[in-house]
């Protein structure tokens, strides 16, 4: 069979696919890659964000554009097999720059100075980066246990007799029968755990932290043999409270397990398609709230927090706004938004207007609150320049709130692959908006 490329970055048009194919037929392979990606996506934060398709269509541009998910895709199409590319606009050193701000974790650089990573397997390492986050995070408690029902034969009993298997091996050679309960690995946990680090570890990014380390020294040293685990097993998993931590690493662990031929191998698999994206607009939200975070810690930052409206309707709904800085009655409300965005109108999407709008308005009319600032939060594509077109003093003519589109500019060195983040730019003018 052959293979076709079909590339891009996030949130920008598709590079030409590598094919004599028409134009009618690219459209065709898109709509099936977004039929086909629909369950590939990574969650890895708890958020309100809509999912929205990996490409769609731009009519402005006359060309299928990628959506805010990177990632990589393989799949089966009229006997051709597709492989899909949607990496960071800003390169791949952005995106470790971001998950090392997020997790708190610094990445090794190899003798060059620069990250241990290779373009053709960022999507890889990204992922053993996530796994090994995941698993640092659930081992609280250690591996997931569950109770082993053992029988012991003998002069002695241990745990509860068996009255009934005890009564002919007593009377021929005294022996009893008893029944106890040993603690052992779960074992179905146990062997997706195990067999996932046996896939990722090779394309590791960071040392792993002693939390993960020591979950990872019983996956090694443990002797339970090999065995394949079946879907119905896995759906099957039930997870004691102090274990329900382990279930986005466990189903992490089976994405990777199930799919290895045809992701972690530079041969397409025996598996029709498979794909996995992670959502940009998740790590920049997190990247966001800890900058502010480090550089605000006077402020309380509340993420993702519900509020109900129209309960007593049958259209009622909730309304949750990405980022909210709060300091006594003080509220500053932001949507954080993985866009373009380079100061043209085109870039400033209505509905993205309408809603934090909607957000402003709903606190605004909350008693106790006093809105002193609101917004939207990009990364910028461009110099900030001039302040006073991009921050209002007025919100719809109220000049007691503040209405600004901000972020952080992220410079792209394409020479060497390097991102430069103007953070401290950022800070200075949420400073001047806080009065701080």
């Amino acid at each position: 069979m052959t293979k076709w490329d079909l590339k891009a970055k996030d949130c920008s048009p598709f590079d030409e696919i590598k094919t004599k194919t028409g134009e009618n037929n690219l459209s065709k392979i898109i709509e099936e890659f977004i039929t086909q990606s629909k369950n590939c996506y990574l969650k890895f934060a708890k958020n309100d964000k809509d999912d929205e398709p990996v490409a769609l269509f731009d009519y402005k541009q006359n060309s299928w554009i990628a959506g805010r998910y990177i990632g990589k895709m393989t799949f089966l199409f009229e006997k051709h097999f597709i492989n899909v590319e949607i990496s960071p606009r800003f390169g791949d050193t952005s995106l470790i720059k971001m998950l090392e701000t997020i997790h708190n974790i610094k990445i090794p650089k190899n003798k060059t100075g620069k990250e241990n990573t290779k373009e053709e397997t960022w999507v890889e390492k990204i992922i053993g980066l996530i796994w090994l986050k995941q698993l640092a995070d659930a081992n609280r408690f250690g591996l997931p246990r569950t109770n082993i029902r053992k029988t012991f034969k003998g002069f002695v009993l241990k745990g509860r007799l068996n009255v009934r298997e005890s009564m002919k091996p007593f009377f021929h050679n005294k022996n009893i029968v008893s029944e106890y309960y040993m603690k052992h690995f779960d074992e179905t946990i146990f062997q997706i755990l195990s067999q996932a680090y046996k896939i990722l570890s090779k394309n590791f990014l960071s040392i792993p932290s002693d939390s993960a380390n020591d979950a990872i020294n019983h996956l090694k040293t443990n002797e339970i043999p090999f065995r394949k685990i079946s879907e119905s097993e896995y759906k099957k998993i039930k997870y004691k409270s102090i274990y329900i931590s382990f279930k986005k690493v466990v189903d992490l662990s089976w994405l990777v397990i199930n799919n290895k031929s045809a992701f972690f191998d530079s041969n397409s698999g025996s598996k029709n398609s498979f794909g996995l994206f992670i959502d940009m607009a998740e790590i920049w939200e997190l990247y966001l709230v800890r900058i502010i975070k480090d550089n605000f810690s006077d402020w309380k930052i509340l993420t993702q927090k519900k509020y109900s409206v129209y309960q007593d309707q049958f259209y009622k709904r909730s309304i949750r706004p990405d980022i909210i800085m709060k300091k006594g009655n003080k509220i500053v409300v932001f949507d954080a938004k993985w866009k373009k965005m380079s100061f043209i109108k085109s870039d400033f999407d209505r509905s993205d207007f309408f809603q934090i709008n909607t957000y402003i308005s709903y606190l605004k009319n909350q008693k106790e609150y006093d809105v002193i600032a609101g917004g939207l939060l990009y990364p910028l594509e461009k110099d900030f320049g001039d302040i006073q077109k991009k921050h209002s003093v007025n919100w719809l003519n109220d000049n007691s709130t503040n209405f600004i589109v901000d972020g952080i500019q992220m410079i792209k060195n394409d020479t060497n692959n390097e991102c430069y983040f103007k953070i401290g730019e950022f800070v200075d003018r949420m400073k001047g908006i806080l009065n701080v």
